[in-house]
């Protein structure tokens, strides 16, 4: 609105102009007049040379709109310098003018207007900004291509307002295409932004989802990590013992070599028999340190065999009750068994004595029969038989009553031994219903046990399966985060390629404005009025205009209300967020970045490459002779590589890349080295991977995951590589 104020502001003094130069004119016009009678002479010419214009314009309209524009704006400068000294009666001028027309026509309906450009949000939304207010045109072009303005009487005067009315016919299709093109790109325009608003509010809810899932499974998994970070501590301790100690030494051979260098200028004699002295401390303190180290490889076995000792133990004592338990519960059994072959025992006499004691009250019966028998016939025999028999028959019943007695002894005996029996059997019967109530007891003992077992492996192998979840789940937010990515770049650069277009319609159409001003300032002929086509073309330029302010105003309240809805005031803090990382990231890389240092950048398993940054000072620089790198392996074999001496030192930041598995090429660049040993990578995960100095000390230590990718401070940008 402000540019189109200030040319609004520049028409009112042209304007004042043209009403002034048009008052000149009027009293040139009486003037010429005069002269029109000798110019009449040549007016046989003018209608030779029109018949000759008109047939060089229907030659030159259907060229190929590429060379017509590429030798447009060559004609067009050639018109403008040339103007003061260009005449009509010359053939060959004529046709340029209107090639150069035509070729303008052909090239500006070919471009697009669209005026929004996008910028990226850090909350994934785009912000759509509208561009420039597009200017009014004017007709320079058309000035500077035709003749300058003769007289009204003159012989060039209708030919070059016909050629103009022609120039403004085509201008209006012109303007006609280039709107119905911004149409067109507008709606292409908001298509894009709501497909990429739906996807962004997508991946929003999702990586809020999985962000609280890490969360629940952080909680979870910090409270049995606890003991691990309590070993990790103790080892850190350890190593920080370890570590000062070796400070200290360092600190101390500095001191020492400090009074070197000072009593080197004094006395040479005592120079040597201190450098030995020197010599013989600092191997004694490389031996102590030594020494120290291996301390600390002890102290790290020892935590592991501890661990695993603990672990077997307790599953020695748990394989150990769970034996004690089943031994018991196999004894128990057993006994059990022996006590019910008993019992049948017992059954199986108790049976037999009562079909004894059976068999003994059926002889029992018969003994009475045949002693009734027997007593019948005594009294029989009494009357008929002498005393003898008599005597006989009293010793038979003495017998008979004898036999009676000791069979009801028996009888009672083998009741006693019953009665006991059945003592003895209940007895054996509460025996057996505690040996059961125990047995019992162990039988839940177990199953309880065996439940806590199930359980545990249970919560392990949903953990796990979670965490794989959570790790899938991530990978793939990644990589839609990068689909997403490579979308918007796509997207933007599209607008980018639609800015410049709208740009250079803005251009063309600023400077159509020019020439219309330039045009309106003119004086209109007598005999050719253009004053219709003119107010025709305002009316369109100005239409134009109205569509591009009010599609501004709707893109700028769309854009205001779904910030207002997706983001909810959060936008700025999340601004400032972004902001803040950013502040800490530039920091951080300030801090890290460090003169004289070798640093572990990558690790690439897949494509078998280690990367190291060096960054020396442009005086001396920093050499990596005698530098380690040792790998360790997931089943504890380790395999070292160490630069060869004589190395050129790098000055400045370089990045060193070693390829391993690989023999070295016939001819290879300073920064790339080649280590010929297979196979490092076969299992990745669990690898360790460390950078040790000429004198063993770590300077870095990295653990590979399961894909074998590192990279150092995934999270900041790269920005100090040389």
């Amino acid at each position: 609105m402000i540019i189109v104020q200030k040319e609004e502001e520049e028409m009112e003094p042209t304007k004042s102009k043209s009403s002034s130069a048009s008052s000149v004119k009027k009293t040139k016009k009486t003037e010429k007049r005069d002269v029109a009678a000798e110019e009449s002479a040549h007016e046989e010419s003018d209608v030779q040379v029109k018949d000759k214009r008109k047939k060089k314009k229907s030659t030159a309209v259907p060229k190929d709109t590429a060379a017509s524009s590429s030798s447009s704006s060559s004609q067009v400068d050639q018109a403008d310098a040339n103007s003061p000294s260009m005449a009509i009666d010359e053939p060959n001028e004529s046709p340029r003018s209107s090639t150069t027309v035509t070729s303008t026509s052909s090239t500006s309906s070919t471009t697009t207007t669209s005026n929004v450009t996008k910028t990226p949000q850090h909350n994934g939304s785009i912000s759509h900004n509208i561009s420039t207010p597009i200017q009014t045109p004017s007709f320079q072009k058309l000035l500077s291509m035709t003749t300058p303005l003769a007289s009204p009487g003159g012989r060039s005067s209708t030919a070059a307002r016909l050629k103009e009315r022609e120039d403004l016919i085509q201008l209006n299709s012109r303007l006609r295409d280039l709107l119905a093109s911004s149409e067109q790109k507008d709606n292409e325009i908001r298509r894009l932004r709501d497909e990429y608003i739906t996807t962004s509010r997508q991946s929003t809810d999702q990586i809020s989802n999985l962000e609280k899932k890490l969360e629940d499974i952080e909680a979870r998994l910090g409270n049995e990590s606890k003991l691990t970070v309590e070993l990790s501590s103790q080892l850190q301790l350890a190593h920080q013992d370890a570590r000062s100690k070796e400070q200290g030494h360092q600190a101390e051979i500095q001191n020492f070599q400090n009074k070197m260098d000072e009593t080197i200028k004094k006395i040479t004699e005592e120079n040597s028999q201190l450098v030995v002295a020197l010599r013989n401390d600092n191997s004694k303190k490389v031996m102590e340190i030594e020494s120290l180290k291996s301390d600390v490889r002890q102290l790290q076995a020892e935590l592991l065999t501890r661990s695993k000792e603990a672990e077997e133990k307790a599953h020695r004592i748990l394989e150990s009750e769970y034996n004690r338990t089943k031994l018991k519960e196999e004894e128990l059994r057993n006994h059990i068994n022996q006590k019910d072959a008993e019992i049948k025992k017992l059954k199986t006499e108790l049976k037999e004595k009562e079909k004894l004691q059976v068999e003994y009250s059926r002889k029992e019966s018969q003994l009475q029969q045949t002693i009734e028998g027997y007593e019948r016939q005594a009294e029989d025999m009494r009357d008929s038989v002498n005393r003898e028999w008599e005597i006989k028959c009293v010793q038979l019943v003495e017998e008979q009553n004898a036999k009676i007695t000791q069979l009801e002894i028996s009888a009672n005996s083998f009741e006693d031994e019953k009665e006991i029996y059945k003592s003895q059997l209940q007895v054996y019967q509460g025996q057996i219903d505690d040996l059961n109530i125990k047995n019992h007891e162990f039988e839940d003992r177990i199953i309880s046990l065996q439940k806590d077992l199930d359980t545990k492996d249970d919560t392990i192998s949903q953990l796990a399966k979670e965490i794989d979840e959570v790790k899938k789940a991530a990978r793939k937010v990644q990589a839609d985060s990068k689909k997403k990515d490579i979308a918007i770049a796509m997207l933007q650069d599209e607008i980018n390629g639609k800015d410049v277009k709208c740009n250079s319609l803005q251009s063309e159409m600023g400077k159509l404005r020019k020439e219309l001003i330039m045009f309106t300032n003119a004086s209109p002929e007598q005999d050719i009025p253009l004053t219709r086509e003119i107010e025709q073309l305002k009316s369109l330029v100005n239409n134009f205009e109205r569509r591009v302010k009010r599609k501004r105003e709707e893109d700028e309240d769309e854009e205001s209300n779904q910030d207002e809805q997706m983001n909810g005031g959060q936008q700025q803090q999340q601004n400032q967020q972004h902001q803040q990382q950013h502040d800490q990231q530039q920091k951080q890389q300030s801090e890290d970045f460090q003169v004289n240092t070798i640093s572990l950048l990558s690790i690439d398993a897949i494509s078998e490459c280690i990367r190291l940054t060096v960054s020396g000072d442009f005086e001396d620089g920093v050499s990596i002779s005698g530098y380690k790198i040792v790998v360790t392996k997931p089943d504890s074999s380790r395999i070292g590589f160490s630069f060869p001496e004589n190395i050129v030192p790098f000055k400045g930041l370089n990045i060193i890349n070693l390829f391993t598995g690989k023999t070295r090429p016939g001819t290879t660049p300073p920064n790339e080295f080649y280590w010929s040993r297979p196979n490092i990578w076969e299992s990745p995960e669990g690898t360790i991977v460390k950078l040790l100095t000429p004198t063993d000390e770590v300077l870095a230590n990295v653990t590979l995951p399961s894909n074998g990718l590192y990279h150092k401070d995934d999270k900041q940008s790269n920005c100090l590589i040389m």
